[in-house]
């Protein structure tokens, strides 16, 4: 499993706030990118699994995650202000702030499995 996710950093934004946003959801990734951009890779979902467990929300991510798949991949977008605050919380992708661009090559079924 890949996890590869992106999110944008507006110039009103601090880069550190969101870096730190990012790695609340994927606290096992390698964070990159730059001043506009950060991007995390990650080898696994354990994390962001534990979350939704926590929030007790798997029935909405499995429909949220089943829509988005694609083979074995799955492609969504988190809410940037929720992720800062540990909270996975799904959007439609088109916040105004922008939000965290999520994509997961490999293991979709598996993790699909895994929150049923």
């Amino acid at each position: 499993m890949i996890v590869e996710a992106s999110v944008p950093v507006h110039p009103t934004e601090d880069v550190l706030k969101v870096r730190s946003a990012v790695s609340q959801i994927f606290p096992d990734g390698v964070l990159g990118g730059d001043d506009d951009r950060v991007i995390v890779v990650a080898g696994s979902l354990d994390a962001f699994v534990h979350k939704v467990k926590d929030q007790r929300i798997k029935d909405s991510a499995l429909m949220v995650l089943r829509r988005s798949l694609d083979g074995d991949s799955l492609h969504f977008f988190l809410n940037k202000q929720a992720a800062f605050m540990g909270v996975v919380n799904f959007t439609s992708g088109d916040s105004g702030l922008g939000d965290v661009e999520v994509k997961v090559t490999g293991g979709a079924e598996e993790l699909l499995l895994e929150l049923s």
